[in-house]
């Protein structure tokens, strides 16, 4: 059983790739060439806070710190709530 910590990029990628939006949608709306995406969602860069501040902002990713939190239930999907 792997119990290693999922990290936040990784969290990341999984959200976008579930979110359903293609990958050439997702670069357009974050500013990105398709090739500069794919390379993120496959893990083979990361991403510029800026561009990782649109990234959230497309797929209405919010960063929530939950008490006690593991791998699980730190990058929620969905808009957040300004609690």
């Amino acid at each position: 059983m792997n119990t290693r910590p999922i990290s936040l990029s990784e969290q990341v990628r999984r959200a976008a790739r579930e979110s359903g939006v293609g990958c050439n949608r997702l670069a357009r709306a974050i500013g990105l060439s398709k090739s500069a995406a794919s390379r993120f969602l496959s893990g083979e860069r990361g991403l510029s806070m800026t561009v990782l501040d649109r990234l959230g902002a497309v797929l209405g990713l919010a960063v929530v710190k939950v008490r006690g939190a593991n791998e699980k239930g730190v990058v929620r999907h969905g808009r957040a709530t300004g609690r």
